[in-house]
């Protein structure tokens, strides 16, 4: 079992210094797309989105409708409706842009 455990932790020290010298280690590399709401979870404070733009038509699972689920402004998108969605490498998914509401809250 140890062998398993080695041998994943040599491929990740292996991965970890290939992006140290191609300076891309800890690098955050941030994508905005399109996307058409499918569903919403307000109790998750998240959604699933299908892009109409980028690299892929796959949807796109837990994307949060706050950047953090704490206090500030909580927008509920349309069913149907477009949003633009960050996608980076270092942190989950999130909205950035509403083109139809269905609620919104301030929270405080």
């Amino acid at each position: 079992m140890e062998s398993v455990n080695s041998d994943e932790a040599t491929k990740q020290q292996i991965r970890t210094s290939i992006k140290k010298i191609a300076l891309t280690h800890n690098l955050d590399i941030v994508e905005i797309v399109n996307c058409t709401v499918v569903s919403i979870d307000k109790l998750k404070r998240n959604c699933i989105v299908t892009p109409l733009s980028g690299k892929s038509n796959t949807n796109i699972e837990n994307v949060g409708l706050m950047m953090e689920v704490n206090d500030g402004e909580f927008k509920i998108p349309s069913i149907g409706s477009t949003v633009g969605v960050v996608i980076s490498t270092l942190v989950d998914p999130y909205l950035i842009g509403w083109s139809d509401l269905d609620e919104w809250y301030i929270i405080i």
